[in-house]
């Protein structure tokens, strides 16, 4: 099974990215991973045509069997690049129709990234883009 796994933060040392490094490192003998980020992306702009970075990241959706998303809490909800990505992707190429997703977080805080999933789930499930599958939060 072919999964990708995309970070959605734009930290220069996340958590979240690590922890879907080591789900990786963990589990590569299971699965064909790839990694992507959201990191470098452009703030969503409607109207205009998706960047070629926003349409490679929508080509490596596509390509996998399933998607695995490393999501960071900001301000209880999920990252604004996050959010853009998906906003770029649900308006332009698509990548997530019928593609199972499991969303996975971390936090030092002791709330988790609870928050960040409920919402990410509903952004998704509102789009109707995918069928999330799994939520694991660690704090």
């Amino acid at each position: 099974m072919k999964v990708l796994a995309l970070s959605g933060s734009n930290a220069g040392n996340s958590f979240n990215e690590k922890l879907l490094r080591v789900i990786m490192k963990n589990l590569d003998n299971k699965y064909d991973f790839d990694f992507a980020t959201v990191k470098g992306l452009p703030m969503f702009k409607e109207g205009v045509e998706a960047p070629q970075n926003v349409l490679d990241l929508g080509k490596k959706i596509e390509d996998a069997d399933m998607v695995l998303i490393g999501s960071p809490e900001q301000q209880h909800s999920v990252t604004s690049a996050l959010k853009s990505a998906l906003e770029w992707l649900s308006s332009s190429v698509h990548p997530f129709h019928d593609k199972p997703v499991v969303i996975v977080s971390t936090s030092p805080m002791p709330q988790g990234a609870a928050r960040s999933q409920t919402r990410l789930k509903s952004i998704l499930l509102l789009q109707a883009l995918v069928h999330t599958y799994l939520t694991v939060t660690n704090s």
